[in-house]
């Protein structure tokens, strides 16, 4: 897995982290409950396919395919 950050200067509005990736796995789990826990953000998860997206709250079960 390889991780990137981009710093925009004069950025605006709210920083995010995206997620890309082929599947969602254990450990692009583990990765979005980790940025979870370290920023207290908003508790879904976005995922997108193409340009069909899907929001998952963080209280649902959510299974690994």
């Amino acid at each position: 897995m390889k991780v990137r950050i981009e710093i925009i200067e004069n950025k605006k509005d709210e920083d995010e982290v995206i997620i890309r990736c082929s599947k969602l796995d254990e450990i692009v789990q583990k990765v979005f409950d980790a940025v979870n826990d370290i920023t207290e953000g908003s508790k879904h998860l976005k995922l997108y396919k193409g340009n069909v997206g899907n929001i998952i709250s963080a209280g649902n079960n959510i299974n690994l395919i």
